[in-house]
């Protein structure tokens, strides 16, 4: 009887330390493919908005915008031309020339939204920057007249490029969600999720519709988060330098771990922090049971994910 009693305490503590073990190494393992994960969106984001940024170059380099000519046809046709190149590449809401004053000149918008022609929009800081840096330019998030978050980019119009003359400048209009839905889940909190935040911490993006819009360090985010001292640091880190960076933290009665990337153009400063945010319980819920099943179960995993990572590099 000593001796069952000795065998069995001593598979309980092996298939303990077994247990302890495995948890371990998956969620290393998880670590390792979120940030990864969240580093590929990061890269995808960036290679999306210069892609837009090299349209709206070939656009002012065009010969009619380089005379200061905004208003002839061809002008029009040459910017109805690159939105639709522009649209194909994530859905914009209009794409407008202004003149050195800032007045919109010629626009092309989608159906039923407002061009603004006449309409003086140096008023925007990001413009007004645009126009006095000779750079490209993102805007913070911002409310448009339909109620819905949207991110703004200014082009400069320079003729031949001398960094001297500014005649004018070209703006493209992105609704927020419907360009970062296409990196990732904005919508559903219960499973892995996207949060994205502008140059100000502002939330562009989250699945938790009362924050979109909100400081993620007001008192409305700070509450729901707990006012976490860890979670708040880590994001000034993504924020303010630059630098990704993850921890685990509690959320809502869950325990997440949590990864930030910021997007990162040539000459431009650190722009919308993505926050990757993935429940990490269902890795072990069944781990007691059948830990052997669970190892099975992250090896075919794994697997699918080689096998799809062409197709599922942003969000597999």
């Amino acid at each position: 009887m000593l001796t069952i009693s000795i065998s069995f305490a001593l598979f309980f503590y092996f298939q303990n330390q077994t247990e302890t073990e495995i948890k371990e190494s998956i969620f290393e393992q998880q670590k390792k493919n979120q940030v990864d994960k969240t580093k590929a969106i990061a890269e995808n984001v960036e290679s999306t908005l210069n892609l837009i940024m090299a349209k709206l170059e070939g656009l002012s380099s065009s010969g009619a915008l380089q005379q200061g000519d905004f208003s002839s046809a061809h002008a029009g046709e040459i910017l109805e031309d690159r939105f639709g190149q522009i649209d194909d590449i994530t859905p914009i809401d209009r794409l407008f020339i202004l003149d050195e004053k800032g007045i919109a000149k010629r626009a092309v918008a989608k159906e039923g939204l407002p061009q603004y022609i006449g309409v003086n929009f140096n008023y925007f800081e990001w413009i007004r920057e645009s126009k006095d840096t000779l750079s490209p330019v993102f805007s913070d998030t911002y409310i448009g007249r339909d109620g819905k978050y949207k991110i703004g980019l200014a082009y400069p119009v320079v003729v031949n490029n001398t960094r001297e003359e500014h005649v004018g400048s070209i703006v493209v209009v992105i609704p927020a969600s419907e360009f970062f839905k296409h990196f990732g889940n904005i919508y559903d909190i219960k499973s892995s999720y996207l949060s994205v935040l502008d140059s100000k911490a502002v939330q562009i993006v989250h699945p938790l519709k009362e924050l979109v819009g909100k400081p993620f360090f007001s008192y409305e985010t700070q509450k729901i988060t707990g006012r976490n001292k860890e979670l708040n640091n880590h994001l000034k880190t993504v924020l303010t330098e630059g630098k990704p960076s993850s921890l685990i933290y509690d959320f809502k009665t869950e325990e997440r771990l949590y990864t930030g990337y910021s997007v990162l153009l040539e000459g431009i400063p650190p722009l919308f922090p993505l926050c990757d945010n993935s429940n990490i319980h269902y890795l072990f819920q069944n781990q007691r049971d059948n830990p052997y099943r669970t190892i099975t179960n992250v090896l075919i995993d794994c697997r699918n994910s080689c096998c799809n990572h062409d197709i599922n590099l942003i969000f597999g």
